[in-house]
């Protein structure tokens, strides 16, 4: 099965290659990105990676990462779900990161503060991701990618964090038994 993919940056790709080979270790990814300078602009070439990744590339899920930066996710959201042509809602996961994506990761001090070698008291709690950022390091996109493949707190991610429980909801929809176990692999997260 192929997945498609694109995030803003090097985290959330890395964020999202990892929940993917933890769900789904034999999919093959395919990268798309969306780049643009306004929220229009934006849109627009999400449109098109979208068609690139579906009806190019064949991918049967398409999953979309983006940061609601100082907006609400769900509005965010929103924006985004309405410019999806028809034809291929079906095929997309749209996950809104409340804030960013380090807010995500942070969503389980006491985990993320193992990760990072530090005190749990020492992360930022308004906006963790400059942070979690230098603690990462040079290499934080494989070790971000690592983390969420082996030891990330998924569960309590959903607990505690309404953004990251949507996504996680659309995933678990999206995911059939012959998907390669995704809902089985979620349950046992």
């Amino acid at each position: 099965m192929k997945i498609g993919y694109c995030g803003e940056g090097n985290a959330d790709e890395a964020f999202l290659k990892g929940l993917a080979h933890r769900l789904c270790p034999d999919a093959e990814l395919e990268r798309g990105s969306f780049r643009g300078t306004a929220l229009v602009s934006e849109r627009q070439q999400f449109k098109k990676t979208l068609k690139v990744l579906c009806d190019i590339k064949c991918c049967k899920y398409v999953v979309m990462l983006k940061d609601c930066d100082k907006g609400k996710w769900r509005e965010v959201k929103k924006q985004f779900s309405i410019h999806i042509d028809s034809e291929y809602e079906h095929m997309v996961v749209i996950g809104i990161a409340d804030r960013n994506l380090e807010c995500w990761l942070a969503l389980d001090r006491p985990a993320l503060a193992a990760e990072l070698g530090c005190q749990e008291s020492e992360i930022p709690v308004n906006n963790p991701s400059s942070f979690v950022k230098s603690r990462f390091g040079v290499r934080s996109r494989c070790r971000i990618e690592e983390f969420v493949k082996s030891s990330a707190p998924l569960k309590n991610w959903v607990q505690k964090g309404d953004s990251f429980k949507d996504f996680w909801e659309q995933i678990r929809d999206f995911g059939k038994p012959e998907d390669c176990g995704i809902v089985a692999r979620m349950d046992s997260d």
